[in-house]
């Protein structure tokens, strides 16, 4: 959903320039529902912005309430609400927020007799798929509001009133307030936590005309922003008639660590039992009826604070002891910190009366005290949202086209709110549901067919036949790997139908629908019917171009085969790298020459389409051109560019140059000619010479296919591309000692961008297929252009986290802060590659899969030796293919990269020393057994157990003990 610009510009412009001097309100959403649009102003006692709610929902209609129910007093948030008479499920979407970040969301409610009915409605309020609670009023000057503690499941939060059918659900106002990660640690991914209007107060009675009442425990005087800088709304318990109050001047301060962050303003009062030894309260939940009474569970939080300085002598000492429903909560008599601000917290279950006592131990002087509380009502996730990026798709599906259907909210759930037109499955590994059909046939579109369906990752059908869809059919149909129908008939498309959707209809794996467009090229329409002549000349003449080029093409193709066997006579080494390295800026004139009109795609990225091309030198090149989603802007590309052209290492991927010519960007790197580790480690290609049960894939059968397409106009470029892949798809199997000498050349790679390079580079994506290798089988790290730099002052750069699923440090995932230890984390599980030949995510049945560092964990702890888990490729450690020792020393560097906490991961450094004892440990091993060879001994098998005994399990890795010697253990 579209905001006005104006609003939100205007919003953040009056946020920061009333910051000054008060804590950090930048973040804050402030919704003022049913004011007319773009109206804003600023609450004159939490000097908080509010905006109209215009830009944040699409339905409703604006109503004031009536006049008899405004008062002096009364907030100006109230005078208005927005109602929704129409529609089950009506949702106001809160944007720009960070996915697994921490909010606290507010929702208020003044009924107030706005539609005259004077009888309050009953509805439920949702967090996007999940109940926040129910909504119901003890009267009609009754002002509810609800706070809700709630971690993004996306960079957006969805809140939700759905019609019950007892009176139209309506609002007053909507706050959104970012928390730090580690406040309220019970609310997570899996629960929130809940209050429902007044269960937040400064127990201290600072106002003794408020008597505390029967059922509604807390009233009285607010606290708020800026008091607290989290815009907590913490209300006055009210005067009780056993207590005292205690109230200090001075500033009330909190730990470092502090999981509640309770504000000083309400820590320098709290109330004191005038009997001197006990004091007690209760609350009853019994009335909250959108909760199961049987497996309620709520959270009480507790705050202290010492207001008095009592003596060292002990003749003034506070002591108490803390009990919850008669369960005590303290192991130990209690003396709250003076001038700290401390807390205790628990759960207590089921729907009761529940009672707190605070009891003076025999040696306390001094009463006990309380200074807050909250209670929370924990609520766990009813149904897991719709996957987030099929849920942003569908929502930019919906402003594109604008469709009248019940479409607000989660897409997909709940299931009873479901949108019209969709399907949704769970998808096994994530237990998220996905979106797999799509059905707007006669929705009354118009326009282009959008890209955002593009985004729908797993579809398999969509139909949007009989609308007035324009203009032509977009490619990323065809990039969706799951579709299996497609109907785009009887619309008004025109132009050629895309390659890949013609290629899934001729081969059967797509139902493609087209007819009834009479603009369309290539729409599926049955071929003309020829004449005798005529269908002669169609079936000789091809066939006679097709055996003239066919012989061409073989001719010029031995011909090149023994010069390329000539050259590499003459000179068996590599090229000059140097000589590549130009560092200069092409023009996108000279891209298109050098890869003869970007004729040959050979792989495609997060950056863009990759093309091969050749320089005037006649050395081959990668050109990576930028696509039109990428996210870099023109300036931030150029000096990023100019920048990584000035980074030269051996074991880094070259950038040759680069181009900024209008809108057009592009990179131009070396080509390596034997592709990528992740390739050779699947052992994917066409003529895999030590598997010769694995039949021919893509790779040759493809490329053939498009160098006979293209030979005519482009032999030259087809010939030497075609040798290329010949080179690379006939690779065996890699031998330990090539792993490890691959492994050490990346982990040199990284040890430049994280020490050499200043600022240091973060890579970000290091994986397996991120790792190219050249012919001598020596290895580069690719794509670090994707790092940030940071200066020497920081030790982390936050930013939304990129990478790959499986190589994704954790850590760095849930805090969004990228260290060089992220990097540390990904290459252990490359690490892990290299020894077992798995990919990062390893299935171990039809169903489930686990991760590759845990398949190895797993397989040790059965007792399984590291035979169990290498890679059957290598060949076998009794027949002298590798040294078990090596392998279990790489095994454990790999295990101790991935360790949850970065603090106990090794440097690359470090990775780089641990490595080169392995590939010394492997050469001893060759050496030694050459000698053998060479002496005429060593025909029996050798013993391949390792020793086991010299190692001891350390924190869940293998770890040598002192004085022995390196060998397996359980991990």
């Amino acid at each position: 959903m579209k905001l006005s610009a104006a609003v939100l510009f205007f919003s953040i412009l009056l946020q920061y320039c009333t910051s000054s001097g008060q804590p950090d309100s930048r973040g804050f959403i402030s919704i003022d529902c049913g004011i007319p649009e773009n109206s804003t102003y600023q609450d004159l006692t939490s000097t908080i912005l509010y905006v109209s709610d215009r830009g944040f929902v699409t339905s409703g209609e604006n109503r004031n309430i009536s006049a008899g129910y405004i008062s002096p007093s009364l907030a100006q948030r109230y005078y208005t609400v927005r109602a929704f008479a129409s529609g089950v499920r009506n949702c106001y979407t809160l944007p720009s927020l960070v996915a697994g970040n921490k909010y606290l969301v507010r929702a208020a409610f003044y009924y107030a007799d706005y539609d005259g009915l004077s009888t309050p409605p009953v509805f439920d309020l949702y967090l996007g798929a999940s109940l926040w609670h129910e909504v119901r009023f003890r009267d009609a000057a009754a002002i509810n509001w609800m706070d809700v503690v709630a971690v993004a499941p996306t960079d957006f939060l969805q809140v939700c009133l759905v019609n019950k059918g007892t009176g139209t659900p309506f609002i007053s106002g909507l706050d959104l307030r970012p928390l730090r990660s580690t406040l309220y640690p019970e609310a997570n991914a899996s629960q929130s936590l809940v209050m429902v209007n007044a269960n937040r107060c400064n127990v201290g009675p600072t106002d003794k005309s408020v008597v505390r009442p029967t059922k509604a425990h807390f009233s009285g005087p607010t606290s708020r922003y800026p008091l607290d800088p989290h815009d907590r709304i913490w209300l006055a318990y009210g005067a009780v008639p056993a207590w005292t109050e205690a109230s200090a001047t001075s500033v009330v301060r909190n730990y470092l660590a502090d999981p509640y962050d309770a504000p000083s303003a309400v820590m320098q009062s709290a109330a004191t039992p005038s009997d001197g030894s006990v004091l007690s309260f209760s609350w009853d939940t019994s009335d909250d009826r959108s909760v199961d009474a049987s497996s309620a569970t709520y959270l009480l939080v507790l705050y202290f604070a010492e207001l008095q300085r009592v003596s060292a002598s002990g003749e003034l000492r506070r002591q108490f002891d803390i009990a919850v429903d008669g369960t005590a909560w303290n192991r130990e008599p209690y003396s709250p910190p003076y001038l700290f601000a401390d807390s205790f917290s628990g759960t207590v279950q089921g729907q009761a009366r529940h009672s707190v006592s605070l009891t003076a131990t025999r040696n306390a002087t001094l009463p006990p005290l309380l200074n807050a509380m909250e209670v929370y009502l924990v609520r766990p996730v009813d149904e897991a949202a719709t996957d987030p990026g099929d849920a942003k798709a569908m929502i930019a599906i919906q402003e594109a086209y604008v469709v009248s259907k019940n479409w607000m909210g989660d897409p997909c759930a709940p299931k009873a709110f479901a949108w019209e037109g969709l399907d949704c499955t769970t998808d096994p590994p994530t237990g998220t549901p996905r979106i797999t059909a799509l059905n707007l046939s006669s929705s009354g579109l118009t326009g282009p067919i959008t890209t955002y369906f593009g985004d729908l990752k797993a579809l398999q059908y969509l139909d949007l036949s009989h609308n007035n869809l324009s203009g032509s059919i977009p490619d990323c149909l065809g990039q969706l790997p799951f579709l299996v129908f497609l109907d785009l008939s009887s619309n008004d498309l025109r132009g050629p139908v895309p390659y890949t959707l013609l290629q899934k209809s001729h081969n059967g794996t797509l139902s493609l629908r087209l007819s009834n467009n009479p603009n369309l090229s290539g729409n599926g329409s049955g071929p003309k019917k020829l004449n005798g002549a005529a269908l002669l000349s169609a079936i000789i003449i091809p066939t006679v171009a097709a055996t003239a080029l066919s012989v061409t093409f073989i001719a010029l193709l031995l011909r090149a085969l023994k010069e390329q066997a000539r050259r590499r006579a003459v000179d068996p080494t590599p090229r000059d790298e140097t000589a590549l390295l130009e560092n200069r800026e092409f023009s996108y004139r000279e891209l298109k020459h050098i890869t003869k009109n970007f004729s040959l795609e050979i792989g495609r990225g997060g950056f863009g389409a990759v093309f091969l091309g050749y320089l005037g030198n006649g050395n081959p090149v990668a050109v990576k051109i930028r696509s039109e989603s990428s996210s870099q802007g023109g300036k931030e590309f150029l000096a990023e560019a100019q920048h990584l052209t000035r980074v030269h290492h051996k074991n880094l991927v070259s950038l040759i140059g680069y181009c900024k010519d209008k809108d057009h960007f592009a990179l131009v790197y070396e080509y390596m000619p034997e592709g990528n580790l992740q390739d050779h480690l699947r052992l994917r290609g066409c003529l895999i010479l030590a598997h010769s049960n694995i039949k021919p894939t893509g790779c040759v059968l493809d490329q053939i296919l498009t160098v006979f397409l293209f030979f005519f106009f482009y032999f030259r470029l087809g010939v030497q591309f075609l040798l290329m892949c010949l080179d690379t798809c006939t690779h065996r199997p890699l031998t330990w000692q090539q792993r490890l000498q691959i492994a050490l050349d990346a982990a040199q790679g990284l040890e430049y961008l994280h020490v050499a390079c200043k600022p240091a580079l973060i890579h970000r994506d290091v994986k397996s297929r991120n790792i190219l290798l050249t012919t001598g089988l020596g290895a580069k790290i690719a794509d670090f252009g994707l790092t940030k730099a940071f200066s020497d002052s920081e030790t982390h750069i936050t930013t939304e986290p990129a990478g790959t699923m499986g190589y994704l440090d954790p850590e760095y995932y849930r805090s969004y802060r990228a260290s060089e230890k992220s990097d540390v984390y990904s290459f252990g599980v490359v690490l892990l590659e290299l020894v077992t030949g798995q990919s990062p995510v390893v299935p171990v049945d039809d169903s489930v899969s686990v991760h590759v560092g845990e398949w190895v964990q797993q397989s040790l702890d059965r007792g399984g030796g590291v035979e169990s888990v290498v890679d059957p490729s290598m060949g076998r450690c009794e027949r002298g293919d590798y040294d078990v020792n090596s392998v279990w020393k790489v095994a454990d560097l790999a295990l101790r990269c991935r360790r949850e906490a970065s603090r106990e991961r090794p440097t690359m450094t470090d990775v780089v020393a641990q490595i080169r004892e392995s590939v010394e440990l492997e050469a001893a091993r060759r050496s030694s057994a050459s000698g053998a060879a060479a002496a005429g001994g060593g025909g029996g098998l050798r013993s391949c157990a390792g020793e086991r005994d010299a190692f001891e399990v350390v924190e869940g890795s293998v770890g040598e003990t002192a004085g022995a010697a390196p060998g397996p253990a359980m991990i």
